[in-house]
């Protein structure tokens, strides 16, 4: 099951297809949170385009800064970034 995101800058969780989306986690690696973090839409109290170099810069102090939510309806993966 996973944990309950940090919220470290307060609550957001993604919306999509009109529904709130489910969490699934946070990454398990370095390597897993640059793939997902690629792939996935990032949000910020809404879609944004804005997003941490992770490939560049290196990890984050805590994998559980990043949380990865999926849609119960279209299946796309959306993530919120709240770091320290």
């Amino acid at each position: 099951m996973p944990e309950i995101p940090l919220f470290l800058q307060g609550f957001d969780w993604p919306l999509c297809c009109g529904d709130w989306c489910e969490l699934v986690g946070c990454a398990d690696n370095h390597r897993s949170l640059i793939e997902r973090h690629e792939q996935s839409r990032a949000w910020d109290r809404g879609p944004t385009s804005y997003r941490r170099d992770f490939r560049n810069d290196g990890a984050p102090e805590s994998l559980r800064e990043i949380s990865f939510f999926r849609c119960h309806h279209c299946r796309r993966e959306t993530h919120i970034d709240q770091f320290t």
